[in-house]
């Protein structure tokens, strides 16, 4: 289960438990899996031995050898130069602030949460409006001490972040509890949640938002009955109005049990991860979610750890931490990662992917010869995965992504923290910290971009190109453009049965449940040729043609009927 949380005079850990934990670090096509460091905490004579929140945003790692690299400056499709750089985000604590999960919408909408540490530990969340991040205003549960774990936004205007509590008195009952935080376009509001017993020991570390009407978060519980001695898993499903536990199957444990990361793409599918105590030592399990019930998959690794998944579809997920894991729609099979296969000592924490042939995943490493951990991110570009080249803040601090949220493969946002000055024996302070990807691969010239609603994507005109609900026709206009000798590079159809005028600037939630990025951040590419057509379903023109077929000829032409020309 979740560590306590030390007083704000706590002296740091010794860093780091190296148990990783989080998600929902959220893209508009994809809700992912994000990490943040914590472990469990060490029971004696019934009691648990607090941890301070050093022990929270710091992880242990061993020694590290270099991967390959993609520098900066260097494309790997000859799109515009890609990027990392440190962004400026506020420490509105005390030198104990660290960022657990982030969630983007779009390159002017993201969220980062996780906790400080002032008067009391609090819940921290943090807004980036496309130049600035600003802490947003957020309070404890009355009594408790609360820490956010994950966040993921449906929208602009809707967000869950999610995480627990700890009674600000110790000596009562209930015991930790479930604390869930909603943001509503103009505020975060406190939501009740349930919580399995009033005495077990409950948390939410994941959640995956698809819409305002439909989250799906689990996490972990420790129960009296046995002891506080063996965790088990729990699931909670968001309708829109109230949170409800849902069964979540629990592999057979001996001691701790964690879900770490949670991604949906519909309210049909979810995939989770995360690991537990084994016989022989921690072993990485995956769940998915099929619409009515959670079950266990079969994971191919050996893998100590599986901290974070992202998925794009039903067909096609990723799955990251000790080591990474494909999903094709019916099987995981393992994936060669450079760091994770060298002889470096890194731990994978989140991941996020925007398509089949674009994910990011964040975590740690040590430097070689150095005996501070730096940032590790690496990029999957559809067929193998390169680290790519990131800053830290200095070679003295240890700097943590903990989590990633990617929106196209042109913006991503990592976030986590750093430990100032350190040592073997922690760091004189924690403050969070925040990277930014632009630039990025982008399609290479010429190519032709089709954007618009059902008109563009040919709906009604079966068999169809995908499997999202925005029913792209073989038939579709677009396509027979593009067939044409005289039309210039390839096809990238954005149309989608439904589309309105807003999504064109906001991602889509198809009728299949699926969420797809706003059309125009395609046109960052520069495209040769571009074609839309949009504005049918923001005036109702089905509701129309519909009034217009059901109208009786009497009706409409008069009495006589229609007049017909001699």
């Amino acid at each position: 289960m979740k560590p306590k949380i030390g007083s704000q005079n706590s002296e740091p850990a010794e860093c780091c438990p190296r148990h990783l934990n989080g998600p929902a670090a959220t893209s508009p096509r994809s809700h992912d899996g994000a990490a943040y460091s914590r472990g469990k905490p060490q029971r004696q004579g019934g009691r648990f031995r607090s941890l301070t929140i050093a022990a929270l945003v710091s992880l242990l790692f061993a020694a590290a050898s270099a991967g390959t690299v993609r520098a900066s400056g260097q494309s790997s499709t000859g799109g515009s130069d890609p990027s990392w750089s440190i962004v400026s985000s506020p420490n509105p604590g005390t030198g104990y602030d660290g960022l657990a999960s982030v969630s983007c919408i779009s390159p002017t909408s993201c969220f980062a949460v996780g906790m400080q540490s002032a008067q009391e530990t609090e819940p921290l969340i943090e807004g980036w409006d496309g130049t600035t991040w600003s802490a947003a205003a957020s309070s404890n549960a009355p009594g408790y001490l609360d820490t956010l774990y994950a966040v993921s936004c449906g929208s602009t205007v809707f967000c869950m972040a999610v995480g627990w509590g700890q009674p600000t008195d110790e000596t009562v009952t209930p015991g930790w509890a479930t604390f869930t935080d909603e943001w509503t376009g103009s505020g975060w509001t406190i939501v009740s949640s349930p919580d399995t017993a009033s005495a077990d020991l409950d948390e939410l570390t994941s959640v995956s938002c698809v819409s305002a009407t439909f989250c799906m978060a689990a996490g972990s519980f420790d129960s009296p009955a046995n002891g506080y001695a063996t965790d088990s898993t729990y699931a909670e499903e968001w309708d829109g109005s109230n949170w409800t536990i849902l069964p979540f199957p629990t592999p057979a444990v001996t001691g701790y049990l964690n879900v770490l990361a949670m991604t949906c793409t519909s309210a049909n599918f979810c995939m989770a991860d995360g690991y537990y105590q084994g016989a022989s030592g921690d072993v990485g399990y995956i769940e998915e979610w099929n619409g009515s019930v959670w079950s266990v998959l079969q994971s191919p690794s050996t893998a100590e750890l599986l901290t974070g998944i992202s998925c794009v579809s039903s067909t096609f997920c990723m799955a990251s931490g000790s080591s990474m894991e494909e999903w094709d729609g019916t099987n995981w099979e393992v994936v060669d990662s450079p760091k994770i296969n060298s002889a470096s000592g890194t731990d994978i924490g989140g991941i996020s992917c925007t398509s089949s042939s674009f994910c990011v995943t964040t975590g740690t490493y040590f430097a070689g010869g150095v005996n501070t951990p730096q940032t590790l991110i690496e990029e999957w570009d559809g067929t193998s995965w390169v680290v790519m080249a990131s800053p830290d803040t200095a070679s003295t601090n240890s700097d943590t992504a903990n989590a990633v949220s990617c929106t196209s493969a042109t913006f991503c946002m990592a976030a986590g923290t750093t430990g100032v000055d350190y040592s073997e024996g922690g760091a004189s302070s924690w403050l969070t910290f925040i990277e930014e990807w632009s630039g990025g691969p982008a399609p290479t010239p010429p190519y032709y971009v089709a954007l618009g609603d059902s008109f563009s994507s040919g709906t009604g005109a079966p068999p169809f190109l995908d499997s999202i609900g925005c029913y792209r026709s073989t038939q579709a206009y677009p396509e027979l453009i593009a067939g044409d000798p005289g039309v210039p590079g390839e096809l990238d159809s954005e149309a989608c049965n439904g589309a309105t005028i807003n999504d064109f600037y906001d991602s889509q939630t198809t009728l299949d449940g699926a969420i797809v990025s706003p059309q125009l951040q395609d046109l960052s590419g520069n495209p040769t040729l571009v074609t839309l057509s949009v504005g049918g379903d923001d005036i109702g023109f089905s509701t129309v043609a519909e009034t217009c077929m059901d109208v009786s000829p009497g009706s409409l032409f008069g009495p006589a009927g229609p007049v017909v020309a001699n």
